[in-house]
C-alpha cells in the first residue's frame, strides 16, 4: 500500500543514469532464432561493452551449463582481454545438490576477509549451505559471482554466510569497492546499508514501467558488435545490466511490492540503491511504538466523554496512518503500522468501554440508593 501511494504522489526514487539495462527480448529471439546466445557471442558481447570502459558488466546468468571445450576455450581467451569486472549469478541450496559441483573458493569476493571479518568471528552466524554458480571451467574468467535469491516478499538477503571462511553477497553488492561488516552495522563504500535482525533488506522498487523505460534491447547491440561499431549508449563509468530472461515465455517474473515483474528488475532496483544509496530503513522499535500507542490508547479512552472521544480516537488514527506515510513517502523509513494501530485502537474503545460502563454502573448504584432514600423517608 505504501508503495502504491508513493507511486501516486510520484515520489519513486529515481533510477540513476548510470545504469544501462539490456534485455534478451522478444526481438533478440526473433533475430537469432534462439533463447541463448552461444558462449562465444556472450565474450564477443562482453568485449565490445569493455570497451566503452563502464565500471562493471553483470548479468543475470549462471552459464553453468557444460559447453564444448573449444567455445570454452574460446570464452576464456576472450574474457582474458577484458579489464572490466564481469559478475555473475549464483544461487544458494541448502541441500547438495547431485550430479553439481559446489562453487570453490577461488573468488576473492567470497573470503570472510573481503567483508573486513575473520573466520573466528561469530557474527553472522554460520548456516550451512551450498552455492552454485558457473561451472568449473568457466568460473576462473568471471571476476565475480553474487547469489539472486529473491523469495518475492519484497525482501532480500545481503549476503550467506555458508561456512566458517565464506560470505557470499548479493550480487549487486559486487560492484562495491568495499564492503564492511561491524558492530555498527553493514556498509558499502562507506555508507551504511540497513538490514533487519536476519540480515535483510528492504526493495526500495519502482513501477515495472520505470524499469522497462529504461531497458534497451541487445538486438542493436548484437548488430553493432558484429559491425565492430562502438556501443555508444553505455558511458565510462556505467554500470551495465544485461537480463537474458527478458522475452516472453520465460519464468522470471516475481512478486513485488509494486506487482508481478520480471525478476531482472527487483536485483537492478538493488544496484540502484547500491549506486544512489537510496535505502529504506525500517523502523527500529515498533514493540516501542507499540507500547506507546496503548499507553496514548488508556489516557484517551479514561480522559474524554463520548463526543470528544471519538474526535481524539478518529484524528489520532488518521494522524498515525499519515505520519506512517509521509516517513515512507518523504524519508523512506517504513514503519510497521499494524501491531500499533491495533493497539491504539482496541485498547481505546477497551478503556473507554470500561470506562462507560463503571460510570453506568456508578449511576445506576447512585440512583437506586437515591430511591431507597425517598421510600424510607416516605415511610416515616
Amino acid at each position: 500500500v505504501l508503495f502504491q501511494i508513493r507511486d501516486l504522489l510520484d515520489k519513486n526514487p529515481p533510477i540513476s543514469p548510470k545504469i544501462k539495462v539490456f534485455g534478451f527480448d522478444d526481438s533478440t529471439v526473433a533475430a537469432v532464432k534462439k533463447m541463448d546466445l552461444p558462449l562465444s557471442w556472450w565474450a564477443l558481447m562482453f568485449q565490445s561493452l569493455a570497451k566503452q570502459k563502464p565500471k562493471a558488466i553483470l548479468i543475470d546468468k549462471i552459464f553453468d551449463r557444460q559447453y564444448p571445450k573449444a567455445d570454452v576455450e574460446k570464452f576464456r581467451k576472450i574474457m582474458a582481454a577484458v579489464d572490466v569486472p564481469l559478475t555473475t549469478v549464483g544461487f544458494i541450496s541448502d541441500k547438495k545438490i547431485p550430479l553439481r559441483k559446489v562453487l570453490g573458493d577461488h573468488h576473492q569476493t567470497h573470503r570472510i576477509e573481503t567483508f573486513g571479518l575473520t573466520p573466528q568471528s561469530k557474527n553472522p552466524q554460520v548456516v550451512p549451505e551450498f552455492f552454485y554458480g558457473a561451472n568449473e571451467m568457466l568460473a576462473p574468467s568471471v571476476d565475480r559471482i553474487g547469489h539472486a535469491v529473491y523469495p518475492g516478499d519484497g525482501s532480500i538477503k545481503a549476503f550467506y554466510r555458508t561456512d566458517a571462511e565464506t560470505m557470499v553477497p548479493h550480487w549487486c553488492f559486487t560492484v562495491a569497492e568495499q564492503l564492511g561488516l561491524t558492530a555498527a552495522g553493514f556498509f558499502v563504500d562507506g555508507f551504511p546499508v540497513p538490514l533487519d535482525s536476519q540480515n535483510n533488506l528492504q526493495l526500495n522498487i519502482s513501477p515495472r514501467e520505470k524499469y522497462s523505460e529504461r531497458t534497451y534491447s541487445l538486438l542493436p547491440v548484437l548488430a553493432r558488435m558484429n559491425k565492430k561499431k562502438p556501443i555508444s549508449v553505455v558511458n565510462e563509468g556505467d554500470y551495465v545490466v544485461i537480463l537474458p530472461a527478458y522475452y516472453t515465455g520465460n519464468t522470471d517474473f516475481k512478486r513485488t511490492p509494486m506487482g508481478v515483474m520480471p525478476g531482472g528488475f527487483a536485483m537492478v532496483s538493488l544496484l540502484n540503491s547500491v549506486v544512489t544509496q537510496q535505502w529504506i530503513t525500517p523502523f527500529k522499535w515498533p514493540f516501542v511504538l507499540s507500547l506507546l500507542a496503548w499507553l496514548l490508547a488508556c489516557l484517551v479512552g479514561y480522559s474524554f466523554t463520548p463526543k470528544p472521544f471519538l474526535v481524539v480516537f478518529s484524528s489520532t488514527s488518521l494522524g498515525f496512518v499519515l505520519t506512517v506515510v509521509v516517513a515512507f513517502v518523504y524519508f523512506n523509513c517504513i514503519v510497521s503500522w499494524v501491531l500499533p494501530l491495533l493497539s491504539f485502537n482496541l485498547s481505546a474503545i477497551l478503556c473507554f468501554g470500561q470506562k462507560t460502563y463503571l460510570q453506568n454502573l456508578q449511576r445506576a448504584l447512585f440512583e437506586k440508593e437515591l430511591e431507597m432514600t425517598s421510600v424510607v423517608q416516605e415511610s416515616m
